[in-house]
């Protein structure tokens, strides 16, 4: 499958609030691209993994430093 592709799927998954498959898919995106090519991908997972460790802080009633 296409990266780019992925990478809409995953956005869309991100924006229904489910950031374990949003998670998921980007990671086989960033699999799929060339390390050289891959910074957009980092940098929309790096956005998720903070959005889930937010939300997982909110839920333990923890807040980030």
């Amino acid at each position: 499958m296409e990266p780019t592709y992925l990478g809409t799927l995953s956005r869309v998954h991100y924006e229904r609030g489910e950031l374990d498959t949003a998670i998921e898919i980007q990671e086989q995106a960033i699999a799929l691209v060339p390390e050289t090519d891959c910074g957009e991908y980092l940098e929309s997972l790096d956005a998720m993994l903070e959005q889930r460790e937010a939300q997982a802080g909110a839920e333990t009633g923890e807040t980030a430093p």
